[in-house]
């Protein structure tokens, strides 16, 4: 039985919050790679521009988004613009730009973007890679009463 269909991300849509960082540079590369279309949501505009750059070529598409990465309008928004076939919202766990304190998100926040994911069907997949296992067995989110369909 071939299951490669399950797994096929042709022309679907991938919204990454903090997409101009080493890792959501990585992530986008490979899923632009694989036919996705990309939408990069980042605060500062002359990095998300560069990352187009990196990410042109194909065979999916790329886009940026400026907003701010924890902040529910910008989420909302920049998945409005990502395309109507949203296969998964990747997020950033919590804030944590060079000589900025760290912070997660606000309990509204991870709430919408659970109810963006449910109401779009994408899956909700969470960037824990710097500390969220150290925050919560469950992932930092379950501090805030959310649970993801990914940490990673």
């Amino acid at each position: 039985m071939d299951l490669t269909h399950l797994f096929d991300l042709t022309n679907r849509s991938i919204l990454i919050t903090g997409g101009t960082g080493v890792l959501g540079v990585g992530m986008a590369e490979g899923l632009v790679a694989a036919g996705a279309n990309v939408a990069v949501l980042a605060r500062t505009p002359a990095k998300a521009e560069a990352t187009l750059a990196r990410l042109a070529g194909g065979p999916g598409r790329a886009l940026a988004v400026s907003g701010d990465v924890l902040d529910r309008a910008s989420l909302e928004a920049a998945a409005a613009q990502a395309g109507n076939d949203l296969a998964a919202i990747v997020v950033s766990a919590f804030k944590h730009h060079l000589a900025v304190d760290q912070a997660l998100p606000t309990p509204e926040f991870a709430r919408a973007a659970r109810a963006l994911c449910d109401k779009t069907g994408a899956a909700l997949v969470l960037d824990e890679v710097r500390a969220g296992l150290r925050l919560h067995d469950g992932g930092s989110w379950e501090l805030v009463g959310v649970r993801p369909d990914l940490s990673a």
